[in-house]
């Protein structure tokens, strides 16, 4: 039992090794693993020839020498091998042709290519296994391979705690907080903006409390998560990390995010320097309680600066922005989908949108409230230019051009 279990061990760390491998080498792997699913129309003779040619290579001299080390711990080599191939393929490239699967007749290409693949790098691993025992001049005796082992678990470690160490000591909230918005993405970012703009949330708090959850929660957790949903619903999801009954997309837990904190666009524009971040530190304690989270988003937010509109019409409103501004512009289904907020100059004042040619859009009601109000209106792919109207006030804008998620 012990024997097969350490064979195992041997072929799964192998197997290991090779991904690690094969994700940091400059190659079109293992980019590929991904690109052959996507790309692989664009791969010429001469790539396809040396992505097999490395692929092969590097399996059977990895079954070889896993092999040796499986013989060297008293385990079975047959065992080993088969736990490195078998893992190895499955991570790469049984993994791609299931990515592929719903891609019609490249899905099919794909498949058919990965499928041959296959076969090819399990004999590959087979011919390492049997040419083992003739490649002994080639591996170090089993005394020196611990040795060796040992020596470079312990340089691994010792390298590692250096470069935390350095990075804890040069790392500072500026290289955290752009590692956040990396790990979030520009998609999620604007649908941050429009889901504030239509809540009269705080685009700054928003973003403030989604880059300190992305830090605790980086992606491949959330992605985990929901995951884990599946089975048990209940729990928080998505970049905002809002609490469910169900596994929440990134969007959805935005929408979330932006109700919680409905209305704090207005009371953070209306409060001075000091009660503002009093109002901030009150709306991140709702939202998570942790002290760490409550300190790192407080800083956050004092070190974002006040998101721009990506559009906005020459007029001035009372509070000195903008009488109309678009803070963004996504794509929904076969619409655009344009949020932002209005000003208007006199109680009777409406916001119009139409067409160039006239055709109306959608229109905007103040109803007596003479305060900045949020807008969402929806527009037509076939309009290439739309008219935003309030009073003497215009602004004409071109949805694709503003697009943020094409």
């Amino acid at each position: 039992m012990l024997t097969a279990l350490a064979s195992i061990l041997v072929g799964a760390g192998m197997s290991g090794v090779l991904w690690v491998f094969y994700r940091h080498v400059e190659d079109e792997w293992p980019a590929g693993y991904r690109t052959v699913s996507t790309r692989y129309d664009l791969f010429s003779r001469r790539v396809v020839l040396w992505h097999l040619t490395s692929r092969l290579l590097v399996v059977f001299s990895a079954s070889a020498l896993t092999a040796h080390l499986a013989t060297a711990v008293g385990g079975s080599p047959a065992l080993a091998v088969a736990a490195l191939a078998l893992s190895h393929v499955g991570l790469t490239s049984i993994r791609a042709s299931w990515k592929a699967r719903s891609r019609k007749h490249r899905g099919s290409l794909v498949a058919a290519y990965n499928l041959a693949l296959t076969v090819a790098l399990l004999l590959a691993a087979v011919l390492g296994m049997l040419a083992a025992p003739h490649l002994e001049w080639a591996f170090p005796s089993s005394a020196a391979l611990v040795d060796s082992i040992w020596i470079a678990l312990a340089v691994a470690v010792l390298l590692t705690a250096i470069e935390r160490l350095a990075h804890s000591v040069d790392r500072d909230e500026q290289a955290e907080l752009a590692q956040a918005k990396r790990d979030v993405g520009d998609d999620a970012l604007a649908a941050l903006d429009v889901s504030a703009s239509e809540h009269d949330a705080d685009s700054r708090l928003m973003r403030c409390i989604v880059f300190s959850e992305s830090l605790q929660r980086p992606r491949w957790v959330r992605r985990a998560e929901r995951l884990v949903g599946r089975v048990r619903p209940a729990g928080s999801y998505g970049v905002a990390q809002i609490r469910s009954d169900r596994p929440l997309t990134d969007s959805e837990s935005l929408v979330g995010l932006a109700r919680s904190l409905t209305g704090s666009r207005s009371r953070l524009r209306t409060a001075d320097d000091e009660m503002r971040m009093t109002y901030v530190e009150a709306y991140l304690e709702r939202h998570n309680r942790d002290r760490v989270f409550v300190d790192q988003a407080s800083r956050f937010f004092e070190m974002l600066a006040e998101p721009s509109a990506i559009a906005e019409s020459d007029g001035r409103a009372a509070d000195g922005r903008a009488v109309v501004e678009i803070v963004g512009v996504v794509r929904s289904g076969f619409e655009w989908k344009a949020s932002g907020s209005w000003m208007p100059s006199t109680s009777d004042d409406d916001l119009e949108f139409s067409t160039d040619q006239g055709s109306p859009i959608a229109r905007f009601s103040v109803a007596g409230n003479r305060e900045r109000t949020s807008w969402t209106v929806r527009i037509g792919f076939e309009v290439r230019s739309a008219v935003a109207t309030t009073g003497s006030v215009e602004l004409v804008f071109d949805p694709q051009a503003l697009r943020v998620d094409w």
